[in-house]
């Protein structure tokens, strides 16, 4: 794995980390976000994954995008705007709940 591979993906974490922490006690569909599971989930995904699923790097880039180039939209959102938009990239795919 490249060093640039690995910026990306500790990168992503990052944001997660940063951006999910307030969704982690709001329930969806009467779960809630596993934050650490979810950053754990991600870099098995990159480090020991076969990393060929188009959808979940589609998806993680989504997060990329959203925590840096549309962070200003996200801020102002509403926790369940945030939960709306997740659903629409899909992110549960990749989410951890319990």
């Amino acid at each position: 794995m490249t060093e640039e591979k690995v910026q990306k993906v500790e990168n992503i974490c990052d944001l997660m980390e940063k951006y999910l922490e307030p969704l982690k006690d709001y329930s969806y569909y009467t779960k809630k976000l596993s934050l650490s599971a979810s950053i754990a989930a991600v870099r098995l995904y990159y480090y020991i994954g076969s990393q060929d699923d188009p959808e979940y790097n589609e998806i993680y880039d989504k997060f990329e995008y959203i925590f840096t180039d549309e962070l200003e939209i996200w801020e102002n959102l509403s926790q369940p705007e945030k939960i709306a938009l997740l659903d629409k990239i899909r992110a549960p795919r990749v989410l951890v709940y319990y």
